[in-house]
């Protein structure tokens, strides 16, 4: 009889790292009872409680992969546990093409538990996360009709794919949130005695806060965390929380439907039909009057190239 491996593939902006803290600050506990939670400080983000090196390993080829394998599973067999645990977000983004993780049926049977936000929801979250990391310059509407992007809207091949490697368990993230919550569904749906509440990690800001920072890409990388407060604090309490509006998120989920209602039958992940009280038309980044507004914030002098841009080209929307 093979050991169990638990494979945790995210998504991306469904609380994994919350899962990921805590399995890593409960590594010992974990053991004692038989799970092992692999060590996560190889590169490439080896200060971060997730098994990175093996996405990186993967999309690297055969040699890397071969490495990263056996590494793992050498410290699962020292280890004496009888389930190996593994989780990653960036998992999600493997496809056709990294079969090299289905090397995993070998020495064990492997269970994939995956967490899907609405297509909707899941972009606006992106477009927050990646205007704070300098990602972005544009509005949210060019942002999600980039090819890249829309990939990761599709979750009947994410699922498909991970199905050549596994049973797959995947679930509708927004109603975990609302029932039980991330910690305590995925220690029933993977068997992990993960003990701990519910501690957000990675927190979105207000989308107005990502839309003054998409506008500040074009000219500066912004160190967020110093300026964060400083903006948000003049842009008030009363700020935005979506992005999309109205008529770009039913274009959106008109152009999914099919898609999830496939998902529903196969895979049964039902999204909610609920459709949030927002304006009509999408968030548009900040503007060069507004964002200009901000400079001494951003610390940037007005007389910089940036200032005298901020006040004089409109922002590409």
């Amino acid at each position: 009889m093979k050991p169990k491996l638990i494979l945790h593939i995210g998504t991306f902006k469904t609380a994994s790292g919350t899962l990921q803290s805590l399995l890593a600050a409960q590594r010992e506990q974990l053991l004692a009872k038989g799970f092992l939670y692999a060590d996560t400080s190889r590169p490439p983000h080896s200060d971060k409680p997730s098994h990175s090196s093996l996405v990186w390993a993967t999309v690297s080829g055969a040699a890397a992969f071969d490495i990263e394998y056996h590494t793992i599973l050498d410290e699962f067999r020292n280890s004496g546990a009888s389930t190996l645990i593994l989780s990653e977000e960036g998992f999600s983004n493997l496809r056709e093409g990294h079969a090299l993780m289905g090397r995993y049926k070998d020495d064990f049977d492997v269970e994939v538990v995956c967490y899907l936000r609405r297509q909707d929801y899941y972009a606006e979250s992106l477009w927050n996360q990646f205007s704070r990391e300098g990602k972005v310059k544009q509005g949210i509407q060019p942002f999600i009709r980039q090819p890249r992007i829309r990939n990761r809207f599709d979750y009947l091949s994410l699922l498909e794919f991970w199905q050549t490697v596994g049973v797959v368990h995947a679930y509708s993230f927004e109603d975990v949130v609302a029932s039980d919550g991330i910690v305590a569904d995925f220690a029933r749906v993977s068997g992990i005695p993960l003990e701990g509440g519910e501690v957000r990690k990675n927190v979105s800001p207000s989308m107005e806060f990502a839309a003054v920072l998409a506008a500040a890409n074009r000219y500066v990388r912004v160190h967020v965390p110093k300026v964060r407060q400083h903006i948000e604090k003049e842009l008030g309490k009363n700020t935005r929380k979506q992005a999309l509006g109205s008529r770009l998120r039913r274009e959106l989920l008109d152009e999914f439907a099919d898609h999830n209602l496939r998902l529903a039958e196969q895979y049964g992940v039902r999204f909610s039909v609920a459709m949030p009280d927002e304006p009509v038309e999408p968030l548009r980044i900040a503007g060069p009057k507004r964002l200009a507004r901000f400079a001494d914030i951003l610390g940037i002098p007005p007389g910089t190239e940036f200032g005298k841009a901020a006040q004089i080209r409109p922002a590409n929307q």
